[in-house]
């Protein structure tokens, strides 16, 4: 994040909602009706926090005390047909960058993204260079936020580039950079960064259970924070903490650093951030960190993915964190494998782009009103708040079993459909936590239709 970005976020105040109620997405539901301001807002069962889409790139958890920490944007440079850095926050007038509700039902919510990276004058990098992209020339990016009922997320990026067989996953490397990643933290309050953040403001996990906390008194040095991890968390002067977690082969966390006038006045404010000088703003933006995993999740001749898995802790030490948070990850990066026997069915294994195993049903299937799968948790490779997405389904659920014992539709069995173009996917989510193999029995009832809630 550069200087320009203050005139990105002048005048954004997004406040913590009261406890919600219900898990729920409210906003705009289809690209062409996303307009300026905030775009959509999911809210949890009893949590009383929320995620915000706000165009054109503020995409994060919000805290009760109305402090956002968003993931950041797609960004790289283009020194040929651009000025400055291109990145998604450029669009201050959303020329380009849309957010819109593509999904919701009791089981999942999905929201899309979408913009350019552009400088700040609408150019497009690499607009010379075939991009394959679906929206026009240069470089673009797609993000989807697979939220669940439990407040995890995964933020999936995909950039469209002509520059993908020559990328790098961020600066400091051979290859030309593509950075989808900032741990930035926005408060609209009147407060100022040091009220909302505390000194000790990151935590480090690596899957090992080595754990670092980073001090930003004084500044931490540019480089890795600790080698090996791959989980952080912000130390948020709030119950609720957010966390970000990657793949864990090679993996780098690093202070946020930027030019050297952003830290001209360090000593006293302790946090990069804007507006710059010594003093505050009503509203302040900061800049903590990147997560960076250097090894793409997926690349291909025109695209450039990566995968993170959100949530909000409200563990209080390290030690708490790294118990909760690394079976969480395991469970993610290993999943267990899943089988099936059942007739008409097929496992197509876990997606962890969906944080779902996908089983795709034959929709020529005889007698498939039965589905029965086996799950083989163990201890290294547990099974937590688990979903299974059954592609080409959309019959209703007529009684779900575990172990032989009937589980009703409620807050620890979430069922729902999800209505595409040329398909209908039923999705189910259950709340558990297992270290030991599962078995869910499936019955159906009669075909109907429905969007799923």
């Amino acid at each position: 994040m550069k200087a320009h970005l203050v005139a990105c976020i002048v005048g954004l105040t997004i406040v913590g909602a009261e406890a919600a109620s219900k898990f729920s997405a409210t906003g705009v539901d289809s690209p062409g009706k996303s307009d300026k301001g905030l775009a959509a807002v999911v809210t949890f069962d009893s949590k009383p926090y929320t995620m915000v889409f706000k165009l054109p790139w503020l995409t994060g958890y919000v805290t009760p005390e109305g402090v956002t920490c968003a993931q950041g944007y797609s960004e790289t440079f283009d020194k040929k047909n651009c000025t400055g850095c291109a990145e998604i926050c450029q669009d201050r007038e959303s020329r380009y960058a849309r957010m819109w509700i593509a999904r919701q039902s009791a089981a999942r919510i999905v929201v899309r993204t979408r913009g350019a990276l552009c400088d700040r004058d609408g150019k497009i990098a690499h607009s010379d260079i075939d991009s394959k992209s679906p929206y026009g020339k240069g470089d673009w990016a797609d993000e989807w936020f697979r939220i669940y009922p439990d407040g995890t997320c995964t933020r999936t990026v995909t950039i469209y580039t002509g520059m993908a067989k020559r990328a790098a996953a961020s600066w400091g490397r051979k290859g030309h950079p593509f950075e989808c990643q900032e741990t930035i933290i926005q408060g609209g309050s009147g407060r100022t960064p040091t009220e909302d953040i505390n000194a000790d403001a990151l935590t480090l996990i690596a899957m090992n259970g080595r754990t670092k906390t980073v001090s930003f008194k004084p500044y931490p040095k540019s480089g890795q924070l600790l080698q090996g991890a791959n989980i952080q968390i912000v130390n948020l002067k709030s119950r609720f903490k957010p966390f970000t977690i990657v793949q864990d082969n090679d993996v780098t966390i690093s202070p946020y650093y930027g030019p050297d006038i952003d830290r001209k006045h360090i000593d006293k404010r302790v946090f990069v951030g804007w507006p710059r000088g010594e003093k505050w703003g009503r509203n302040y933006t900061v800049a903590l960190s990147h997560v960076i995993d250097w090894k793409f999740h997926k690349r291909t001749e025109n695209t450039l993915t990566r995968t993170y898995l959100l949530g909000i802790t409200v563990a209080a030490t390290k030690t708490d964190q790294a118990r909760e948070l690394l079976p969480i990850a395991r469970a993610w990066l290993k999943a267990p494998e899943l089988k099936t026997e059942s007739k008409g069915y097929k496992s197509l294994g876990y997606d962890r782009t969906e944080k779902a195993w996908i089983i795709e049903k034959d929709p020529a299937a005889v007698g498939a009103a039965r589905l029965t799968v086996d799950i083989a948790a163990t201890k290294d490779r547990p099974v937590i708040n688990p979903c299974i997405i059954i592609r080409n389904c959309s019959r209703p659920v007529g009684s779900f079993r575990q172990g032989g014992k009937a589980i009703k539709q409620g807050p620890r069995l979430r069922i729902g459909l999800e209505k595409r173009r040329d398909r209908t996917d039923l999705v189910i989510w259950r709340r558990m936590n297992s270290t030991e193999p599962v078995r869910f029995a499936i019955s159906f009832g009669s075909p109907r239709a429905g969007s799923g809630r």
